[in-house]
């Protein structure tokens, strides 16, 4: 193999094993509020892009329906989300985040920023540029996925 083919191997290696690293750590933090990241992660779609039916909930957080279904289920028993069918078609189920979802959130969301604050206050401010440019770059050369 050609040292370029190994540098990207190892490249690779570094960026998944700190990836999946990272997404645990922040499921830890989140856990704090009472809530896994996935929860986290379909509480935040909900209030950013609002109402929107489950089958989409499950494509934007790459979920198999019945897992985005698993999800959704917990979160309206605890009163985070509300599920109503379309009066037009009761095939679809349509999903939206509660006032009580949204302060859930809040919390959430708290304890993710303050990890991330002191995650990265070990960073200088040309790291954090630097690392979001390296990522930006590797977004573009990917193109649409």
């Amino acid at each position: 193999m050609t040292e370029k083919i190994l540098d990207a191997t190892d490249a690779w290696k570094s960026l998944s094993d700190t990836t999946r690293k990272l997404i645990k750590a922040v499921g830890l933090e989140v856990s704090k509020a009472g809530v896994s990241l996935v929860e986290v992660k379909t509480m935040h779609l909900l209030q950013r892009e609002g109402r929107m039916p489950m089958t989409r909930v499950a494509y934007e957080l790459m979920l198999t329906p019945a897992g985005a279904t698993m999800v959704a289920d917990r979160l309206e028993r605890r009163g985070f989300i509300r599920r109503a069918r379309s009066p037009d078609d009761r095939r679809i189920v349509y999903v939206e985040l509660t006032r009580r979802g949204s302060d859930k959130l809040r919390l959430a969301m708290n304890f993710h920023n303050s990890y991330m604050e002191r995650l990265f206050s070990g960073l200088t401010h040309s790291e954090i540029k630097s690392l979001i440019t390296v990522l930006s770059k590797i977004d573009s050369l990917m193109g649409p996925v």
